[in-house]
């Protein structure tokens, strides 16, 4: 599925310079409340699996942060909106069904090495859209 939103964050992976938590947040985010420049702050350090450990995929962070931005009423937990929780894990699934797992490293097939997530990118790109795609589904 294509739209502007799903078309804005490949652009701003594959040539904007962000990584692929930025690109989710930044294309997304606006429309619930987010300033994108906050977006792009609050999303920075999520590439390469949060901090480039490796772990889950930033554009899987960020979709789950933008469901949240969608359908949360900001309510303390107790009264917190289950659809919330479900629309999370049903994307979670929808990802992990599509790709096999939400690690970055096993994405990529890649390493942790200690300090960081090392290697190419050269899937990122898919992975920032089918997430995109993924997104626009459930919103």
């Amino acid at each position: 599925m294509s739209s502007p939103r799903v078309e804005e964050a490949s652009r701003l992976f594959t040539s904007g310079g962000y990584n692929c938590a930025q690109a989710i947040l930044a294309a997304y985010g606006p429309d619930y409340g987010l300033d994108r420049m906050l977006a792009l702050k609050l999303s920075s350090a999520f590439g390469s699996g949060m901090a480039r450990t490796g772990g889950t995929c930033g554009a899987v962070t960020a979709a789950v942060m933008v469901l949240s931005l969608r359908y949360c009423t900001g309510e303390p937990k107790g009264l917190l909106p289950k659809p919330v929780h479900k629309k999370a894990h049903r994307f979670v699934k929808a990802f992990e069904e599509r790709f096999g797992t939400v690690n970055c490293s096993h994405l990529r097939g890649k390493e942790y090495d200690g300090t960081y997530c090392k290697g190419n990118n050269e899937r990122c790109p898919d992975f920032v859209r089918v997430a995109a795609e993924l997104l626009e589904e459930m919103l």
